[in-house]
Parts: structure tokens; C-alpha cells; sequence
């Protein structure tokens, strides 16, 4: 019995370490609060949050309470592979890719039916407290779209 127990609490350190030292290592995980003040055009909130997932990658959600004061949530998780992933919440997206950039950035292609919508640039500032979100492209009506986003760390 002791054995077993000794096991189990091996198995679960080796379990537990890799994904405690990819978030210890990920300066995007945590939770960040949107900047009305530094962002153009923007929601009236938000909320983002990042934890790990999978071998290398990001379980995100984005709580919202856009411009025209509509709710919304949005949900991924991906790994930084250039695969396809689902995305839900948005209307002018289903789909999306991540690819690492550098180690405070990374690039998401949002897409719907396949067809690539827009870019996103996520950049965690040198000290860890600021993230600026750049994203750039078409919404589903097809009207040209640029936003710049600023959130703070929580």
C-alpha cells in the first residue's frame, strides 16, 4: 500500500512539473484587463485570460462587453503547431492557427469556412505588465477591420 501510494504521488509530480514550468516560463498566462484609455477603436470591456495547454500551447477566453454593449465570449485552445483549431463565440470566426513569433509573441490567423479573416499580434511587454493585441483583416461582411488593443496584467 505505501508503495502504491509512493507511486502515485511520483506519477503525479511528473504529471504536474512540465505544466507548472510551461506556466511558470509563459508570459501570457494569467488573466489581463482591458485598456479603454490606450486602445483604438475598442470594446467597453474586457477580459482575457491565458492558461497552458497541451504539450505547447493556450487555452484562451475573452469575456467581452463590446462596443455596442453587447456581451460576448470567446473560447480557443491551440497549440503552436500552424494547425487549425476551433474557435467559438465569434460570428466572423470558427477557426484559428498560432505560431510562436518570439518568446512574448505570438501570431493567431483567425478563419472562417477556411478562409482567412484576420491576423492578430499578441506582444507581452519586456516587463510582463502590458499585452497589445494588433489584429488586422476582414470581418464576415467582408468590411475591412484594425484593432489595436491594450490590457493590463491582473
Amino acid at each position: 500500500m505505501q508503495g502504491s501510494v509512493r507511486g502515485f504521488f511520483f506519477i503525479l509530480v511528473i504529471l504536474l512539473v512540465p505544466a507548472g514550468l510551461q506556466a511558470a516560463d509563459n508570459p501570457f498566462i494569467g488573466a489581463w484587463k482591458f485598456n479603454a484609455d490606450r486602445s483604438k477603436p475598442g470594446d467597453r470591456s474586457a477580459t482575457l485570460t491565458f492558461a497552458a495547454y497541451g504539450a505547447d500551447g493556450l487555452k484562451f477566453t475573452r469575456d467581452i462587453i463590446e462596443a455596442t454593449g453587447n456581451p460576448a465570449y470567446w473560447e480557443w485552445s491551440a497549440n503552436f503547431d500552424g494547425k487549425d483549431y476551433k474557435f467559438t463565440g465569434s460570428p466572423n470566426y470558427d477557426s484559428l492557427s498560432v505560431k510562436h513569433v518570439d518568446s512574448n509573441t505570438f501570431l493567431a490567423t483567425h478563419k472562417k469556412g477556411g478562409k482567412v479573416m484576420t491576423s492578430a499580434w499578441y506582444t507581452v511587454s519586456k516587463d510582463g505588465k502590458m499585452l497589445g493585441v494588433t489584429t488586422a483583416g476582414v470581418n464576415a461582411q467582408g468590411k475591412e477591420v484594425l484593432f489595436f488593443s491594450v490590457y493590463d496584467k491582473q
